[in-house]
């Protein structure tokens, strides 16, 4: 996997912050993955696992997320199976979702922030409706929908995590702003560190 690149105008400050954080081999999202920005989260699509354990496919697919996930877990098994279903159908490893949904909601679903980010994947109403959220705590919808947004933000800057996590935390348009670099925002360093240890972590246990 090719290294990350430089963070630019940012690099003095983070140099020293995550000096040491190799990243996995494992990618931490996939390139070729399809995208149609222009369509909304399908509520019968994101709903597919739920209805998937309704037909009694129930313990594969909790196999399959406990593995996909190296044995971690939010410590609620249908949140466990969407992370997956949603890192699968947007293109994005699975423990990278987990680690950004630890990161912002410690997983509550009902997590309000005092910016007004809400639910699993601390959602701001904007962003929600940007990507056809109707029920915000929804966590089908929230999870889809922050998966979506993560995804849209990697194929925004070329594959680079770092300034991805950064558009995650701070938007695409500060990343923009402070020419494509992560910005140099205390809140927002701390916040790539943190998801890009927590991931690099656990892709290094044993399946």
């Amino acid at each position: 996997m090719a290294t990350l690149p430089s963070f630019g105008k940012a690099a003095a400050v983070l140099t020293p912050i995550t000096a040491g954080l190799a990243l996995p081999a494992t990618p931490l999202y996939s390139p070729a993955y399809p995208t149609n920005e222009a369509s909304p989260v399908n509520p019968e699509a994101a709903n597919a696992s739920a209805t998937a354990i309704a037909m009694g496919q129930g313990r594969g697919l909790r196999s399959s997320a406990s593995k996909r996930l190296k044995g971690q877990t939010t410590g609620n098994q249908r949140i466990d199976e969407i992370i997956v279903a949603a890192a699968a159908r947007h293109g994005i490893e699975p423990l990278l979702l987990f680690s950004v949904m630890s990161q912002e909601s410690a997983f509550k679903n009902q997590a309000v922030s005092p910016k007004g980010a809400r639910g699993l994947m601390q959602l701001m109403p904007a962003t929600a409706a940007r990507f056809g959220v109707k029920n915000i705590f929804d966590p089908e919808q929230n999870i889809h929908a922050g998966a979506r947004y993560l995804r849209f933000l990697l194929n925004l800057f070329d594959g680079n995590v770092s300034l991805a996590l950064a558009g995650y935390n701070a938007g695409e348009g500060a990343v923009k702003k402070h020419g494509y670099s992560v910005p140099p925002y205390r809140e927002t360093i701390n916040y790539v560190r943190k998801i890009k240890r927590r991931y690099t972590n656990l892709s290094a246990m044993a399946d």
